[in-house]
């Protein structure tokens, strides 16, 4: 089982501006094995309420069998990783 938080060194970095402001973004190199053969969502969070997140992946895992899932967090400041983490793990993720 991969770890929760995937640590990967930085593959690609892509360096733009979008609206009169310059930004970039790390991009780790890709490891699609991580889910090969899985029923996998992907999605994407920023605050969400934990609550929230637990009966999504319940949800899902009962009725449409989910087996992974890639959550890019969008800086949420509600909560920290640790949190998201159990929370995630706690529905058998």
């Amino acid at each position: 089982t991969p770890p929760m938080a995937m640590q990967n060194p930085v593959w690609h970095t892509f360096e733009g501006q979008f609206r009169g402001s310059l930004g970039s973004s790390d991009v780790a190199q890709p490891q699609p094995q991580f889910f090969a053969g899985l029923n996998t969502v992907v999605v994407m969070n920023k605050n969400n309420n934990l609550r929230w997140i637990s009966d999504f992946l319940r949800f899902h895992i009962h009725h449409h069998r989910l087996e992974g899932m890639v959550m890019m967090d969008n800086d949420s400041t509600s909560y920290d990783l640790k949190e998201l983490e159990d929370v995630i793990y706690s529905t058998g993720l």
